[in-house]
């Protein structure tokens, strides 16, 4: 198999339909923010944080893909496996759980220099960008958006619960 196929080459690229659209597109700079998240939870996961936040950002790597495949799939490709509401209360259920053995913040949390924190919530940063594209994509399904917005609550508290220990 090729890496390159050139048909790039011409500032188009295509989505899992077939069709094609510019690279600047919403759909495909929100794709490339999802995939720079996937990359920076394998840094993070890189530096051994605690085995619950490894077996966390894992899974959550696994289902990015499912994120961006969701993505670059219009919503008239029914075959697509689509974000869903149980994706999303699986990241909330996370949140829960580590929440309720943090403190409680009274004010802004200032990422520690700690690289497991810091990547954590540099992740975060990166979750948001990925969420400000969606929002621009009309043709989507609204359950990715709100995953997009748990990721970055979800690496929020990640980040505290690294600092933590």
């Amino acid at each position: 198999m090729k890496i390159y196929t050139k048909t790039g080459d011409n500032r188009k690229t295509s989505l899992l339909d077939g069709s094609r659209v510019k690279k600047s597109d919403p759909r495909i700079s929100a794709v490339g923010d999802i995939d720079e998240l996937n990359s920076t939870l394998a840094i993070i996961i890189s530096f051994k944080p605690s085995r619950q936040v490894k077996e966390i950002l894992e899974e959550l790597q696994h289902t990015l893909f499912k994120v961006a495949a969701d993505i670059v799939s219009p919503l008239s490709m029914k075959e697509t496996e689509r974000i869903n509401e149980k994706d999303i209360k699986k990241i909330e259920k996370y949140i829960d759980e580590i929440n309720k053995n943090l403190p409680e913040i009274n004010e802004f949390v200032i990422p520690k220099p700690k690289k497991t924190t810091s990547f954590l919530h540099q992740a975060r940063c990166v979750a948001r960008r990925a969420e400000r594209e969606i929002v621009k994509i009309e043709d989507i399904n609204d359950e990715v958006l709100k995953y997009t917005n748990r990721i970055s609550d979800l690496l929020f508290v990640l980040a505290r619960f690294e600092d933590k220990d």
